[in-house]
C-alpha cells in the first residue's frame, strides 16, 4: 500500500479489487500481506498474522490501529513544545513528521505555520516581522538569522558583565588602599 494513503481509502480499494476479480474472503486473507509494506505490514504481522481471524475481524482490526496510530500522532503534536535554541531542529522534525502522519496531503506552508506556533509568542513575532514564512526552509533561514543576533547580543552582554566586573574590582582597590 501507499504509505500516504489513509486505512479506510486502502480498505475500500483492496475491497474494489477483490470484488473485481471475484475474491474470496480467504483469498483476501491471503493476498493483504502481499500489498502491505513497511509499518502497515509489520502491524499485519504482529497483530494479525496466522490468527484465524475472518475478514471481517481483518478490517476492524488494521482500522482499530490505524486510528489508534492516527490518535498518538494528534496527541504527540498537541503535546509537543518549544524547549529552546538547541531543540529547533528537534522540533521540525518532530512536528513535521507528525502533521504528515495526521494528514499526509499537508503543505509546507502548514507544517511550517504548525512549528512556528509551538515557538514563544515573542520570536513568532520577530520571525514573521522579518520575513513571510512559506516552509520549513524559509523558517529555518529565519531562526539562523535570530540565533545569530541572540549570540551578538550574548557577547555583548558578556563584554558589558565583564567591563562591570573589572570596575568594581577597581573600586574595592580603591576603598581596600584608603581603609
Amino acid at each position: 500500500n501507499n504509505d500516504d494513503e489513509d486505512i479506510e481509502t486502502f480498505l475500500i480499494k483492496f475491497n474494489m479489487e477483490a470484488q473485481e476479480k471475484n475474491w474470496t474472503d480467504q483469498q483476501k486473507i491471503y493476498k493483504l500481506p502481499n500489498v502491505l509494506n513497511g509499518y502497515a505490514f509489520k502491524q499485519y504481522e504482529s497483530n494479525i498474522y496466522q490468527r484465524g481471524y475472518t475478514w471481517n475481524r481483518i478490517e476492524q482490526i488494521l482500522k482499530s490501529l490505524f486510528k489508534k496510530d492516527l490518535f498518538t500522532c494528534k496527541k504527540l503534536l498537541a503535546e509537543r513544545k518549544y524547549k529552546g535554541m538547541t531543540d529547533f531542529e528537534r522540533l521540525v522534525t518532530d512536528v513535521s513528521y507528525l502533521k504528515k502522519k495526521v494528514d499526509p496531503k499537508v503543505t509546507e506552508d502548514k507544517i511550517a505555520k504548525a512549528i512556528l506556533k509551538k515557538m514563544p509568542l515573542s520570536l513568532q513575532e520577530w520571525i514573521l516581522k522579518d520575513r513571510e514564512i512559506h516552509n520549513t526552509t524559509d523558517l529555518r533561514e529565519a531562526f539562523e538569522k535570530y540565533k545569530k543576533i541572540e549570540m551578538c547580543l550574548m557577547k555583548d552582554k558578556q563584554t558589558d558583565i565583564e567591563t562591570l566586573q573589572a570596575e568594581v574590582n577597581k573600586l574595592r582597590e580603591k576603598l581596600e588602599e584608603k581603609s
